[in-house]
Order: structure tokens, then sequence, then C-alpha cells
């Protein structure tokens, strides 16, 4: 049974959010049930962070989207997440 601090419940919050108020919130909440993003059972929501980054406006968004593809490229390589984000990386991101 999903949890509310179960690595698919956080995947289907962060997938809600819609603005970079409500992402950053739950960024935080990423990054403490990920024990700072080496949790391999997280690494699915580290993607969709990227993802919603990639999806809001701004600079500051860009940067998020970045520094949450490169952690998938460092740490979990041989996951399809971390050969996607490679991708992403290598494909660039502009700012919306």
């Amino acid at each position: 049974a999903e949890t509310p601090n179960s690595a698919p419940s956080l995947v289907d919050a962060i997938r809600a959010q819609r603005d970079i108020a409500a992402a950053q919130a739950i960024e935080s909440r990423y990054w403490a049930l990920s024990k700072n993003g080496s949790d391999p059972a997280y690494a699915r929501a580290a993607w969709e962070m990227a993802v919603l980054y990639e999806r809001l406006p701004g600079e500051v968004s860009r940067k998020r989207a970045i520094r949450f593809l490169a952690l998938l490229v460092d740490r979990y390589p041989s996951l399809v997440y971390g050969r996607w984000a490679l991708r992403d990386l290598e494909r660039g991101l502009g700012v919306r």
C-alpha cells in the first residue's frame, strides 16, 4: 500500500504541481524522502521534478531542471531516467 511518503505518492504529488512556488515546496519533500537524492527508489521522482521544472517558465526553473537532470546522470546512469536525463542535457534546455 502507498503511504504519503512513498515514492509513487511523491511522483503523483510532483505531477500535480503547476507553478514554481508549489514546485519548490514539493522539491524540499523530495530531498528529505530521497535522502538527498541518494535513494534509487526515488529516481523516478527526480525525473518528474526535472520534467516539472522544464515545463515551468523562467531561468530559475531551467537551472533547477538542469540540477535534477545532472543528478540523474551522475547517480543513476544505468537507469532509464539517467539515460533520458543525458538525452535532455545533450539536447539543451531553453528558458520558457
